[in-house]
């Protein structure tokens, strides 16, 4: 994953440019009255399968990742749209972790969390 993630300066490119390459950024489609999105083909596959492998594997052992997963379950969501977000959550992450050059630490992230949640309410 860090080395399909390497191509690209986290001091130059924002998020959105990592998850648009990892396929987890979707792509909306839009003619006349309709409106649907789509999962991304211009990707790398590598990557979509290692942080979707990521995603999905974070919620057995990660609490915050779990809750994430069962809050959207409730709201009738698919599991590939759970873990679509669930990798962008985790791509944010290790973006940060690149540009700090910090490692994962739990309590941070469950604390910005908390600061952040009302404001995405």
């Amino acid at each position: 994953m860090l080395a399909e993630l390497a191509v690209i300066d986290p001091h130059e490119a924002t998020v959105a440019v990592a998850q648009q390459l990892a396929g987890t950024a979707p792509v909306t489609k839009q003619s006349g009255n309709s409106r649907y999105v789509v999962q991304r083909q211009a990707c790398s596959k590598t990557l979509r399968a290692t942080v979707y492998l990521l995603a999905a594997e974070s919620c057995k052992n990660i609490s915050w990742a779990r809750a994430y997963h069962d809050q959207k379950k409730k709201q009738g969501k698919k599991s590939a749209t759970i873990f679509r977000g669930l990798a962008n959550t985790w791509l944010r992450i290790i973006w940060a972790m690149r540009r700090k050059k910090e490692t994962y630490q739990e309590d941070t992230f469950v604390q910005a969390q908390a600061r952040h949640a009302p404001a995405a309410a």
